[in-house]
């Protein structure tokens, strides 16, 4: 460890000798330390607030920080518990307000800084006459004890129910509103392998609140198992967990005077770890289906489910355990007053866009020669792909790469290429018959991820899901028609109970465990290392301000002129980030200035204004004219928010209020009189994955 006062002392003593470095003893920073002095150096610039910066409705900052919180990768800090250090804390500050130690804390957790090279940082601003503690441990109030239990072959820390969600129900007590103060919980469970070289893993036990817009960002861990292997017992596992939870469900939590009841909304894993707490058969069983009775076909080493309707399971036939082949045993979860078969979802994230979709570009990339693309072909879809980077909207946090980087595509470029990229990319080059077939399941997923129509145009997903099923064994064999393909048959059913795609995701769940796994610097304690950074961050989050701003201005321009639209006295900028749609509008930027109204109007946004008078946002905005279904089979396409448009054929400018936005969109430029748009109906939460 530094001893900082001999540091001092050495310092003091030879800083007339800087010349002679044999003398001059200075801490041995790694790069990651030398990187993070430099963002250290950023996150303490003042700044003076510019003219009625104290409004409620906006908070001004940096560009280039807002920029790196737009395009942050997974694991952000907006993403962890309680997301109590957002780019926000780089709001302009007045002298008055400045406390090093706060920026100190919040700079740690924001970049993740490792405790070694936080400490060598100390070690230097002491040794500058600055009063900041010795250790990053007691600057970052670290827990010193931990409560280990050992579970089977592993070990457990229970963090407790109340513990973690107490704080952030005081903090936003004043502003939480939901029906009779119910809030709903929703559980992930999943594993987590923390390196290639070891079977070291662990098992966090997540909850998110799905009902209360306010809450909706924070994912809080209530347990973590690490071994070797997951628990041996799923019952001895979440024993814990659920009897803090069925107090919670009983009895309620007082907060300062208003009583919260609470309900569990939902349970959503992949499908092994559903199999897990479920206690059931694994997904490959003859029976492996959550969702139905179905018994599957073993053809060529596969567990195929060929037919289209079957039995659905309910929860009166999962307790009472009327398919013995399904179970292994009770469900530690059947304790709990939920539906145990509605209730318990399937992931899209896995289902959809790992598993289906991915298996479709395998196919054609490099499947059997019936379904593979030639090369030409291949190589057309690869330039289109990297064409596309041009104009993909700043919610996305990964650029789309060719054909052959399939294999290391992550989930979210693979939601790209089926809500948005992949009709684009795809047509004329691959077979015309496969083309409709996948149009089928775009048609599906548009829907189902859409909150305006999920439930109203539910019953057509469902038609189209069917046709993509029955059609799929056809086009590439029966035994491909595995558990993930057969599950989009039940996708609609719980969207019926839960509602769009995106309220019963694992994209935020998994978005939290990297960055778990990105806590873990040393392989001794990975345990109680994770849940010390976990504390911390819940200490900060308690002592930090609310920052509720709903715009966040990143960028003024000086306004030095008039127009129909605005005086000299109304502010311009550049740039804005609207919180409540989680997007962004950059008028320089052609990736960021094309919405979709209330209305169904698609508009190019030339001009943000801030007028003198106001508390809102106006935009300056021109209409497309000329606009059309990108296609009308299936299904129109404008239904699910795809178009074509005549770039150069625009109304007059017009003024629209922020709050007349739908949707923004991702423009398409395909040639001088033609691009293609598709609206971003799906939730950017997870934003990194």
């Amino acid at each position: 460890m530094l001893n900082v006062e001999k540091q001092k002392s050495k310092y003091l003593n030879n800083r007339n000798l800087q010349s002679n470095n044999s003398n001059l003893h200075t801490p041995n920073i790694t790069e990651t330390g030398m990187n993070a002095i430099a963002e250290l150096n950023q996150s303490f610039k003042l700044s003076i607030p510019e003219k009625n910066s104290n409004s409620l409705s906006e908070t001004l900052i940096d560009d280039e920080v807002c920029t790196n919180m737009f395009n942050d990768d997974i694991g952000d800090i907006n993403c962890n518990v309680y997301g109590g250090v957002d780019s926000d804390d780089n709001c302009s500050k007045t002298v008055e307000s400045f406390n090093i130690e706060d920026e100190l804390r919040s700079w740690v957790l924001k970049f993740k800084v490792s405790h070694n090279s936080a400490n060598c940082i100390l070690g230097i601003i002491k040794s500058a006459g600055i009063n900041v503690p010795k250790d990053i441990r007691t600057l970052m109030k670290t827990p010193t004890t931990h409560v280990i239990s050992n579970i089977g072959q592993g070990s457990y820390i229970h963090l407790g129910l109340e513990n973690m969600i107490l704080p952030i129900l005081k903090k936003f007590n004043a502003l939480i509103y939901t029906p009779n103060k119910i809030l709903k919980i929703g559980i992930n469970l999943d594993g987590l392998p923390l390196s290639r070289s070891s079977k070291s893993q662990l098992w966090p036990i997540l909850i998110e609140f799905t009902n209360c817009n306010l809450l909706s960002e924070y994912v809080l861990p209530i347990g973590i198992f690490h071994g070797n292997t997951k628990p041996k017992s799923i019952h001895e596992f979440l024993n814990p967990f659920l009897s803090d939870l069925l107090i919670l469900l009983n009895s309620g939590l007082n907060v300062d005077g208003n009583i919260y009841q609470f309900e569990v909304g939902h349970v959503v894993c992949d499908s092994p770890a559903k199999s897990f707490l479920l206690n059931v058969k694994a997904f490959n069983a003859y029976f492996g289906c959550t969702s139905c009775t179905q018994e599957g076909s073993y053809i060529n080493n596969r567990m195929a489910f060929l037919k289209i309707e079957s039995p659905l399971r309910t929860d009166i036939s999962f307790r009472s355990k009327t398919q013995e082949e399904y179970h292994k045993g009770s469900s530690p979860l059947e304790l709990l007053p939920i539906d145990m078969i509605n209730d318990v979802c399937l992931d899209y994230m896995h289902n959809v866009c790992l598993g289906v979709t991915k298996r479709l570009i395998e196919f054609w990339v490099k499947g059997k020669k019936d379904v593979r693309l030639i090369e030409e072909n291949k190589f057309r879809i690869t330039n289109n792909l990297l064409n596309l980077r041009q104009y993909v909207p700043s919610e996305f946090s990964r650029l789309p790469r060719g054909l052959d980087d399939i294999e290391y595509y992550k989930a979210t470029e693979l939601r790209m290429f089926v809500i948005h990229s992949g009709l684009v990319v795809l047509k004329g080059n691959l077979i015309k018959q496969m083309y409709s077939h996948f149009k089928l399941f775009v048609c599906a997923l548009r829907i189902l991820i859409t909150p305006d129509i999920c439930q109203i145009l539910n019953n057509l997903a469902q038609s189209l899901l069917n046709e993509f099923v029955a059609q799929y064994s056809s086009l590439y064999g029966a035994h491909f028609v595995t558990y993930n393909v057969h599950s989009l048959l039940h996708l609609p059913m719980y969207v019926k109970v839960h509602g769009c795609l995106d309220n019963f995701s694992c994209f935020k769940y998994e978005n939290y465990l990297q960055y778990i796994k990105k806590s873990v610097k040393s392989a001794k304690y990975p345990l109680q290392e994770v849940t010390n950074r976990i504390m911390e961050k819940q200490k900060y989050f308690i002592s930090s301000d609310i920052k509720l701003d709903p715009i966040i201005i990143v960028k003024e321009i000086v306004n030095t002129t008039t127009s129909t639209f605005y005086c000299l006295a109304d502010r311009l900028f550049k740039q804005i980030f609207i919180k409540k749609l989680k997007i962004t509008i950059n008028i320089h930027n052609k990736r960021d200035k094309y919405i979709m109204l209330n209305n169904n109007d698609i508009v190019i946004v030339n001009n943000i204004i801030k007028p003198q008078n106001e508390l809102g946002f106006n935009l300056i905005v021109q209409k497309f004219l000329n606009t059309s279904s990108l296609f009308t089979e299936p299904i129109v396409s404008s239904t699910i928010g795809l178009y074509t448009v005549n770039p150069i054929i625009l109304s007059d400018n017009f003024k629209i209020n922020i709050s007349d936005i739908k949707y923004k969109c991702f423009f398409i430029y395909l040639s001088n009189d033609k691009a293609i748009i598709t609206t971003l109906n799906h939730s950017f939460i997870d934003k990194s994955y």
